[in-house]
């Protein structure tokens, strides 16, 4: 989250925060969070663990929202690279609006990395 913020995405947040406002990123775990049965992965060893990003452009003028948005998955596959791999960007979606909301653009970005994990 900290390596998102300083590439200057507004409002990163992490998966407890709720409704969080537009425009945001909201940074939660993927399935499986952790995994052990990669190659080169073992007990002991580093873990992969699994995340998404998921990115809601604020409202707007169409082109400024796709622009906004556009921005945003720039700025975070930038920010992600030096450190994490498998780095996937899905279509842009448009979110359903509930009732009395408005509807938002869009993005998932799914990454991993290695970590150790060390008994304290």
């Amino acid at each position: 989250m900290d390596t998102l913020k300083e590439a200057g995405l507004p409002n990163v947040v992490g998966w407890e925060v709720k409704d969080p406002a537009p425009p945001v990123v909201v940074v939660c775990p993927a399935l499986p969070a952790v995994e052990t049965g990669v190659n080169g992965v073992t007990h002991g060893k580093p873990f992969m663990t699994h995340w998404l990003v998921q990115i809601v452009a604020g409202r707007g003028s169409a082109s400024a929202t796709r622009n906004a948005l556009n921005d945003m998955v720039a700025r975070t596959v930038i920010a992600l690279r030096p450190f994490m791999i498998g780095i996937e960007v899905e279509t842009p979606k448009v979110t359903d609006p509930e009732e009395g909301k408005p509807q938002y653009l869009g993005a998932e970005i799914a990454a991993s990395i290695a970590i150790d994990m060390k008994e304290e």
